[in-house]
């Protein structure tokens, strides 16, 4: 500088740059009038893109800048960690992120501050010249560049999409400073001061945490209302406090399960246990109040939704921390000797134990994850398990589902259609679908099962106890809302009400008297009873099957049964499905030379016939097929001889030509016939006469259609017409009766 030289640490403030202070501005709730809100969304925006030209900034700085900047100058530092603090959790962005535009622009900042944070993270050795390892991670923890509230800031907000990021980032800063673990019996009493804010707040002030010794704090900030005095907005807050409390530390045990031990050696755990058997009762009771005002419907399905997620972010919070005594056990079990081991499962059945007469969070953790699987986990690692606590566990669990409906907690008003219509609208909720208390008083009691289900129930208690009818076992089933372990575990510990234990326990069958009793319809017994036309079991009845009057299955007289063409009718269906129908015009063509069609010999059907295929007749194919085969008609005449005998219909030409030859031979051997000019070779016959060139003089054939016609062919054709009345039908009716025989025309 100033042509003097100056030596300055690589990373030191002299490198640092003076810039202004930017924070991290929160998206507003944009208003509901349509300026206003464009107004606000653009304000925003403006602020949002100085904060992000702020970030570009830091992430451009090379190594040894890029840590002066954040060691020497607090307020780049202040920038990042405000964005964590103002930022979104997974619960409430559709609320606030309305428009495109705020949606792409606050994805943009969280990105680009997330980036920032994964360079926090890299201790690179290859800076080790003049930024050693040791020291960063000193200097990260003297400059609280990262702190335990920061760490569980990142988890939350990135922990679930970028959680193999926000892993690494979180077991590099714990392996290279070790100081942090000191720091996380900090964090649990965080977590424990703020589950006692929550009780004192749902619960009041004698909470069943005052047991633990603790007494409850005696207000939420300025705010000390109690539970049941809060309107909906304040309710939601107290909501919101809740699930940022234990989202965040379901997600941080997720994501660094090591520091399990001390919420366990802080047995918090059972403070959440009984956080949610005795919160979660009273909270699910005042939304389901505010749900009776049908103003607040709205409100109502919002809480009803937050509620839910905060009771499954409390269980898979202790799902967490129960998980670190398995994964202890199964990371260690190959070093660790017979008494460590019995003394790690004893330990874990322990504090399984201390949860069982929180009976409503037992049922509600064994719904969502299943704590048997856990304990066959651990039942096939230590086989010596001791089967007194494994076996009072089980039944434990089952016992909590023979709980009597928590109707008391659900607000009679809530009965109304206009609730249950927005109860309705809560059926994607996730933990609403599990068999917990609240869902069966909000929400209605599920459809009883019948038939196979039903009977698969019976079977179930009847495996455990064969002596039992299945009449009563039914009865039993009904009384505990088909929940079949709790009909056992009544059973086996003879805890069964009045009303059952009256009963004929080796009944098959036990008739329902209080329905009845309570039925206004007299008892039937006809033959028709419950068939498909009784009204009196049935709401809706098919009325097109309904026949008013008489049914005629018999023609009135003869002349009706000759009308009856009903199976012409089928038989013409049929012809046109295989298209054998002609739709275009009359199938006879008068103009068909049929001279010689008396003479044809007929044959029945033998069996050859029987077995040939399936030919379409040549008067009922189309235009170009005929075409086709009558341009083949010279190859069918040097096949003649080959042709097979079971053909179904020769082609006219060809049986007229040979007919022709037949009769010609017939005239030749009687001498019939007269000679021409002297010569026998050419014969004369009654259809006409040949020529010595072999041409027919009497054609009516002529050429195919479309190809014009000779004059000769005319004249005979206008001769035939005129003189085919000399013979009688001129052989119309019995051309026609063959081919009604060979099918070729439908009756």
């Amino acid at each position: 500088m100033n042509g003097i030289v100056q030596d300055e640490p690589s990373v030191s403030k002299w490198w640092s740059a003076k810039r202004p202070r930017v924070l991290y501005t929160p998206i507003p709730k944009l208003s509901e009038d349509r300026l206003s809100a464009q107004e606000e969304e653009e304000t925003w925006l403006k602020r949002n893109l100085h904060f992000q030209s702020e970030l570009m900034w830091l992430l451009s700085l090379e190594h040894h800048r890029f840590w002066s900047q954040i060691l020497y100058s607090p307020h780049s530092l202040d920038g990042l960690v405000s964005f964590l603090q103002e930022a979104l959790p997974y619960y409430v962005l559709p609320e606030f992120l309305s428009t495109p535009r705020l949606e792409e622009a606050y994805h943009k900042t969280a990105e680009q501050v997330f980036q920032a944070f994964i360079r926090l993270s890299i201790f690179d050795s290859k800076f080790y010249h003049y930024f050693p390892v040791q020291r960063q991670a000193d200097e990260v923890y003297e400059h609280h560049v990262f702190t335990l509230p920061i760490v569980l800031d990142l988890c939350h907000l990135f922990g679930r999409e970028n959680q193999k990021a926000i892993s690494d980032l979180v077991e590099t800063l714990f392996e290279r400073q070790p100081r942090y673990l000191a720091d996380i019996l900090q964090v649990v009493t965080f977590f424990e001061e703020a589950l006692r804010i929550l009780t004192h707040s749902f619960c009041g002030a004698t909470s069943i945490l005052s047991v633990c010794g603790e007494p409850a704090p005696l207000s939420f900030g300025n705010d000390q209302t109690l539970l049941e005095d809060m309107t909906p907005e304040q309710c939601r807050d107290k909501l919101l406090y809740l699930l940022d409390t234990v989202s965040s530390g379901a997600v941080f045990l997720d994501i660094f399960n090591s520091g399990s031990s001390d919420f366990r050696s802080r047995h918090f755990h059972n403070r959440l246990a009984m956080f949610y058997n005795e919160a979660i009762p009273r909270i699910e009771k005042k939304v389901e109040g505010i749900g009776c005002n049908e103003d607040q419907l709205s409100q109502y399905v919002d809480l009803k939704h937050k509620l839910s997620l905060a009771k499954m972010e409390i269980l898979r919070f202790f799902k967490a921390i129960s998980l670190s005594y398995v994964h202890y056990i199964l990371e260690n079990r190959e070093s660790m000797t017979e008494d460590e081991l019995k003394s790690s499962v004893d330990d874990y059945l322990t504090m399984l134990t201390d949860c069982l007469s929180e009976q409503i969070f037992v049922r509600d953790f064994n719904s969502v994850y299943g704590i048997d699987n856990d304990l066959d986990t651990i039942a096939q690692i230590s086989p010596d398990l001791d089967t007194i606590k494994y076996n009072y566990l089980m039944e434990s669990i089952l016992s909590s589902y023979s709980l009597p409906k928590k109707k008391d907690l659900g607000a009679p008003c809530f009965k109304s259609s206009s609730s249950r219509s927005v109860a309705k609208s809560l059926k994607n909720m996730k933990l609403d679908e599990t068999p917990s208390t609240s869902s069966k008083s909000s929400l209605g009691t599920s459809s009883k099962p019948h038939g196979v289900e039903l009977d698969s129930l019976v079977t179930e208690v009847k495996d455990i106890l064969p002596d039992l009818g299945d009449g009563f076992v039914k009865r039993c089933l009904d009384h505990f809302n088909y929940q079949s372990e709790a009909v056992i575990n009544a059973l086996l510990e003879d805890n069964l009400p009045e009303a059952l234990r009256s009963l004929d326990r080796s009944a098959i069958h036990i008739e329902d008297v209080s329905k009845e009793q309570d039925s206004d319809v007299p008892k039937r017994y006809n033959i028709f009873d419950n068939d498909e036309f009784d009204v009196m079991s049935r709401d809706h009845v098919d009325t097109s099957r309904v026949h008013k009057g008489k049914k005629r299955t018999v023609p009135k007289n003869a002349f009706d049964l000759l009308n009856d063409k009903s199976d012409v009718k089928g038989l013409r269906d049929m012809y046109q499905r295989f298209g054998t129908v002609d739709t275009a015009g009359s199938m006879y063509d008068d103009e068909y030379d049929d001279t010689y069609d008396d003479d044809l010999a007929i044959a029945e059907a033998g069996e050859v016939e029987k077995r040939r295929q399936f030919v379409v007749p040549r008067v009922l194919r189309s235009r170009e097929e005929v075409e086709s085969s009558e341009g083949s008609e010279d190859e069918d005449e040097s096949t003649e001889n080959t042709q097979p005998r079971d053909a179904f219909c020769q082609d006219p030409a060809l049986l007229r030509a040979k007919r022709e030859r037949q009769r010609s031979e017939q005239m030749t051997q009687r001498g019939g016939g007269s000679a021409k000019n002297g010569s026998r070779g050419s014969s004369t016959g009654r259809g006409g006469s040949s020529s010595s060139g072999g041409e027919k003089r009497f054609d009516v054939v002529g050429k195919p259609k479309g190809q014009g016609q000779e004059k000769q062919v005319l004249i005979n054709r206008e001769k035939k017409n005129t003189n085919k009345s000399s013979r009688a039908n001129h052989n119309r009716r019995s051309g026609a009766q063959h081919k009604r025989n060979q099918g070729m025309i439908p009756s």
